[in-house]
């Protein structure tokens, strides 16, 4: 083995160039670490609180796959992101090397998936003490298997994560100086350049889709539940849908927030821990989640603290709009401590509506729940303090896809093949605003969408009378127990029905637009099925090509 082998973590057991090289610390060993390192600071009732300066998500063409096009032996899907020639990445990670020689070192060694037919193990290799803590608290640590013959651990894959490195893109064939090159051949990620831990998290997820094809396990970013008769819910939305809050209920068992796998046995979560935004938490609407933020092992990453007493701040976000937590699925009261259930019989379809079109809830048929997903609309709310009238549209596939993911037709077919196979009941929830658009009107409060969504899975709605949305086709039930049947239809909630139509009929153009983007890339039969979803109303095309909004 070389010195560069040995640093990229592939023979860490005979690795000799560090100064000092951490395995496996167990949560009280890395604060100290943190707090030694000054990479962070203890906050009162010990959460651990960390920052990650400028650094944040990087963009997709600064992730790259070592090789040229064609790799023998990978997924075709890899030659459509970035290619790094291999005697690049081979210059990149000497010049790695020399950066880390005489450095402190941590290693941890988790399992991803929770499911032993359906999992990792990873080696992650990180710079930093809170790093390593973040791993820790989301993967489930592999035992040390202690001295003796056979005893060394040959990991699955590696990740190496070093935020200090800075590549230099005019000699290391990148294009700026952060960076995440995955090397299939290899098994191994690298990340540079960035304190944001969720870029780790979306190397993992990268991982699984290289080892995971979509006939065997569907990979999803969805939280999931199980009920008390062992039926599963799942919810899929971007961030700030309330994809984690509304799967944190007390009367159900939390499977995981984030990242799940469909097998033919079922669901399984891939991590055994959140990953939870946390701005605006409320104890009386989250009370769970809230109390996490106030617990020993529990990392909060951009929280501002308050200098005198230690006490976290979670109104205040000016360390950046999305301040998160991450801890053990352990901390909460009623997790499924497997993190394997059976196959869904809810799938929910999450969206942030601010132009108040969609309602509150509506029942959905397999195409439209496969649109949908293919679609993953949501409002882009992250400026929505600026001003009522910041009601930008946005589309994000299959909910915010990896920089590393099968194409998007692939995964919405395995979807469709899923519900099906399943009977599964597929629902819309709109958790924005319903009727009036934001800066008219009030968002949906999360109490009001945690009953309409106890209703779905609990049989409340079976057999309740729809009406068919005439654009979108969807079934938006009249009554729902414990909700007002006012707010149930957005048009009948709308000041103005007019005014209304024209919204509606504004956003079925835009997702449209959005699906001609894929759709030539699909097998006939899939597009000719999901293009007829949706209809226009052409009474009001005069008043679009005017740009008469709002």
């Amino acid at each position: 083995m070389t010195d560069q082998e040995d640093l990229l973590g592939l023979n860490l057991e005979e690795a000799s160039r560090f100064r000092i090289l951490y395995r496996d610390l167990a949560t009280p060993w890395l604060y100290e670490r943190i707090l030694d390192n000054r990479e962070g600071h203890l906050a009162h009732l010990g959460p651990v609180v960390v920052r990650t300066g400028d650094c944040s998500g990087l963009a997709r063409e600064d992730k790259f796959v070592v090789g040229p096009a064609g790799r023998e032996g990978a997924p075709g899907w890899l030659d459509a992101y970035s290619s790094l020639p291999a005697e690049a990445f081979q210059r990149l990670a000497g010049r790695l090397c020399s950066y880390l020689e005489n450095k402190e070192i941590f290693v941890q060694h988790g399992w991803v998936g929770r499911d032993p037919a359906h999992r990792l193990s990873v080696r992650f290799v990180t710079e930093t003490a809170w790093h390593s803590l973040f791993v820790r608290n989301l993967y489930e640590p592999i035992p040390d298997p202690g001295p003796g013959p056979g005893a060394a651990r040959r990991p699955d894959f590696t990740l190496v994560h070093i935020p200090g490195f800075r590549a230099d893109p005019a000699q290391d064939g990148v294009r700026s100086p952060s960076f995440v090159i995955l090397d299939p051949g290899r098994k191994l990620v690298v990340v540079c350049g960035s304190c944001y831990a969720g870029e780790l998290r979306q190397a993992v997820f990268a991982l699984i889709n290289v080892a995971f094809p979509p006939e065997r396990v569907l990979c999803m970013r969805c939280s999931a539940n199980v009920g008390p008769g062992g039926d599963v819910a799942i919810f899929l939305g971007r961030r700030g849908t309330g994809k984690t809050a509304l799967a944190v209920d007390p009367a159900r068992r939390l499977l995981g927030d984030h990242y799940h796998g469909w097998s033919a046995g079922g669901l399984f979560n891939f991590e055994c821990g959140v990953y939870a935004r946390v701005h605006g938490l409320s104890p009386e609407e989250q009370p769970e989640i809230h109390a996490c933020t106030r617990m020993f092992g529990t990392l909060l990453e951009n929280v501002s603290l308050h200098p005198g007493t230690r006490r976290v701040d979670l109104t205040d976000r000016s360390l950046t709009e999305d301040p998160r937590a991450a801890f053990p699925l352990s901390h909460l009261p009623n997790p499924v401590p497997e993190g394997t259930g059976g196959h869904p019989r809810h799938l929910f379809l999450l969206s942030c509506d601010a132009l108040g079109v969609l309602p509150p809830i509506a029942r959905l048929t397999p195409e439209m729940a496969v649109y949908g997903f293919l679609s993953g609309y949501t409002s882009d709310l992250s400026r929505e303090e600026e001003g009522a009238a910041h009601l930008d549209i946005g589309f994000s596939t299959c909910f915010g896809v990896s920089a590393i993911t099968p194409p998007s037709h692939v995964i919405g077919r395995a979807l469709m093949e899923k519900i099906r196979e399943h009977a599964v009941t597929c629902w819309l929830v709109n958790t924005g605003w319903a009727g009036e658009p934001q800066g008219r009107g009030e968002r949906t409060p999360l109490s009001l969408t945690r009953a309409l969504v106890w209703a779905a899975v609990s049989g409340a709605l079976d057999g309740v009378k729809t009406v068919t949305d005439p654009l979108f086709r969807y079934e938006i039930p009249v009554s729902c127990p414990g909700v007002p049947g006012a707010r149930l239809n957005p048009r009948k909630a709308a000041a103005d029905e007019g005014e209304y139509d024209l919204r509606a009929n504004r956003l079925v153009r835009e997702f449209i637009r959005d699906f001609e983007q894929y759709a030539g890339r699909m097998p006939e039969g899939m597009r000719e099925m999901l293009s007829g979803v949706l209809t226009l109303d052409d009474r009001y095309d005069l008043l679009e090509f005017f740009d008469i909004s709002m």
